[in-house]
């Protein structure tokens, strides 16, 4: 996955509602960061269920202390709603090792939704449309597993 020039190293769009897409990539900074929690709140906010891609295939680092701290407080302030609002999460991650080590911690310590690690889009993408199914949420004709899958692969996020 190649960075596009000018663009947030770590993103969040909603223009797939209700699924949420947040990318995450290498050397992203704390502001970075901040505009993917400013962008999770907005979902959280709007008081309907959803689902959320979190995409780390450009991601092999990571994050500093001070931006898992920061993370671990945002998830805290917004446990409650992320409980109630956000049906899960599919975190693609491809090193079969940090899959295994992001298992073991969800395992060991419990978020306040469901989390999913695979390795491929494919994977995540069919996943959180599972969920969607599950809890009869119609998608908005324009978004669709093919779309999901093609704009993910192709960066567009």
């Amino acid at each position: 996955m190649t960075h596009v020039q000018g663009r947030a190293r770590a993103r969040t769009t909603l223009d797939y509602w209700p699924v949420v897409i947040n990318v995450i990539e290498n050397d992203f900074d704390l502001a970075d960061m901040e505009g993917v929690l400013a962008a999770n709140e907005v979902a959280l906010r709007r008081g309907l269920p959803f689902v959320t891609i979190r995409d780390c295939r450009g991601l092999q680092q990571q994050a500093n202390a001070l931006q898992r701290k920061r993370l671990a407080q945002w998830q805290d302030d917004n446990w409650d709603l992320i409980k109630e609002r956000c049906l899960g999460v599919a975190s693609v991650m491809p090193s079969p090792v940090v899959r295994g080590v992001m298992r073991a911690i969800f395992w060991m310590s419990a978020p306040p939704t469901r989390e999913e690690v695979v390795d491929t889009v494919e994977e995540a993408v069919a996943t959180v449309l599972g969920w969607t199914s599950e809890a009869r949420i119609e998608l908005p004709a324009a978004v669709s597993a093919e779309r999901l899958v093609a704009d993910l692969l192709a960066n567009k996020l």
